[in-house]
């Protein structure tokens, strides 16, 4: 079977995109989201979101986001933003009160100049103050950093290498 996928980036973030509407595969996502986020000459996707459902009358998208893994039940919102700006193109939803519908967590969103999504989050689920680091968790674990506590001028700003202090990977 073929599957049709989209390739999707947000803030630097890789994601591929499946309209499970247009074809008949039910639970079978974290089996082979491993395989749909390997891509050929391009680098590898940070994950996979399935469209399940879409109503243009009231602006509803509702997608499953998956961890290349298989892993899912997190929120991501690099690849919710994706999310939205994908059911704009692909339905027109409309661009000013969007409900993102997102691993069976509802997500107001608003879609400005067909570039930038603007994303409501939650209050927050948990903060924890670590050193001069602020955990937070708003669906998705994040840690904030005073980027005065590592970088001293604005010079030392423009050379600093994020992949040297974090995993590429991580967002």
């Amino acid at each position: 079977m073929l599957i049709e996928v989209e390739h999707w980036s947000g803030a630097g973030n890789r994601f591929v995109i499946v309209d499970k509407r247009q074809i008949s595969i039910n639970s079978q996502w974290n089996i082979l989201v491993n395989s749909l986020c390997k891509r050929k000459n391009l680098p590898d996707a940070e994950g996979l979101l399935v469209l399940l459902e879409k109503n243009k009358n009231n602006s509803t998208c509702k997608y499953d986001f998956y961890n290349p893994d298989g892993s899912t039940g997190i929120m991501c919102g690099n690849g919710a933003r994706c999310a939205v700006r994908h059911a704009n193109l692909t339905d027109n939803v409309h661009l000013n009160d969007i409900e993102l519908i997102l691993n069976g967590c509802s997500y107001r969103a608003k879609l400005f100049d067909n570039d930038r999504v603007a994303l409501e989050l939650p209050l927050y689920e948990e903060l924890r103050f670590i050193d001069s680091w602020i955990y937070v968790n708003v669906g998705s674990h994040h840690i904030v950093i005073d980027a005065r506590s590592i970088i001293q001028s604005l010079d030392e700003f423009h050379q600093f290498d994020i992949i040297k202090f974090a995993n590429e990977n991580l967002n």
